[in-house]
């Protein structure tokens, strides 16, 4: 029930963007017949009722979404985006900048509340929001944002195309990295962050490749950089961890990654880091708690990359290991790849 009711609300999402709302909003309403308490179906049908001019059934939507769940920020983006709709601009305000609080950088929030400010023409205000949300996504997502009606003013800006060349150059740097070409993948994070100099993926790519290349006293710095940059972004920790580890120092790496999954428990990265930890300390029971709790919050991408991690070298032949693999592939994502849109 729950993946179906997920799989609607992605449709639901992706006809919202094309300006079909009708019928993404009746999709979102039978995504909400299989799962009542299916919180973005109740905040993607309030936007939805707002696009159609009716902002205030949408302001009921949303407020239930936040009374299902106080914690989940894009409630409050939809509570602000219908706010904003009725004319109630400084409550929509009020609800963006809670959003943010309980968001931790999260770039849909970023991403919306920048739409907000390109509607009432503040370009600085946009372009802020926007550097910050795009430093944490795909190419493919800055791409798609350039047919949203709501940044029509600003996407062939010369702003908005640095920060799209930004983005390819994280793509690139990523490809790189889990293909094992670290100085490939180093070189890319270096042009990402020549573009913009506070680029917090390319910081933490910066941290990872240079572990890897054995340069881990520079990749603690790079990570240094990330948390002063982004407090609450789980991978600044990590990218510290893996330095820490390789620099022999244990204990610390292990209490770095129990701040990540901490602060973000939810996060397959974080969680798959942990793993891969304990993968190299020889701990197998603990290697396999944290590889199965990254693959229940994993989008795919775990399940590819860990049959060929090195990291990953002293249990990939074990028995465990395989059933947790092919388990995860023949189930499929356990969730959708977070898109910005």
């Amino acid at each position: 029930m729950r993946r179906e009711a997920e799989a609607l609300a992605e449709r639901a999402s992706n006809l919202t963007f094309l300006g079909r709302y009708a019928q993404g909003l009746s999709l979102y309403e039978k995504a909400l017949a299989l799962e009542p308490g299916f919180v973005r179906a109740h905040s993607g049908r309030a936007v939805s009722l707002a696009r159609m001019g009716q902002a205030d059934k949408g302001l009921a939507s949303a407020k239930e979404a936040i009374r299902l769940d106080a914690a989940d920020a894009l409630s409050y983006t939809a509570l602000a985006f219908c706010l904003h709709r009725l004319g109630r601009d400084k409550e929509a305000r009020s609800a963006y900048e809670t959003a943010l609080a309980k968001g931790r950088e999260d770039p849909r929030v970023l991403y919306n509340y920048a739409c907000y400010w390109a509607e009432l023409g503040d370009e600085e205000r946009c372009r802020q929001l926007l550097t910050r949300a795009f430093q944490y996504v795909e190419s493919g997502d800055v791409e798609r944002s350039k047919k949203d009606r709501d940044l029509a003013a600003y996407v062939n800006a010369d702003w908005f195309n640095e920060l799209h060349a930004a983005a390819k150059l994280l793509d690139e740097g990523a490809s790189h990295f889990l293909a094992g070409r670290y100085a490939e993948a180093l070189a890319a994070f270096d042009r990402t962050l020549a573009v913009n100099a506070a680029h917090v993926r390319a910081h933490a790519g910066r941290a990872f490749a240079l572990a890897q290349l054995g340069r881990a006293r520079e990749g603690l710095a790079a990570a240094k950089e990330v948390i002063r940059l982004s407090p609450g972004y789980g991978r600044g920790y990590s990218a510290l961890a893996i330095c820490l580890h390789r620099l022999r120092r244990r204990g610390e790496a292990q209490a770095a990654y129990e701040h990540v999954v901490k602060l973000v428990p939810d996060d397959a990265s974080g969680l798959y880091n942990f793993a891969c930890f304990w993968a190299e300390v020889g701990d197998g029971d603990r290697c396999r708690e944290y590889l199965e709790k990254a693959l229940r919050h994993d989008d795919g991408r775990v399940a590819r990359h860990a049959p060929k991690d090195p990291d990953m070298a002293r249990y990939r032949e074990a028995d465990w290991f395989r059933e947790l693999i092919a388990t995860a592939k023949r189930k499929g994502p356990a969730v959708s790849h977070k898109k910005l849109l």
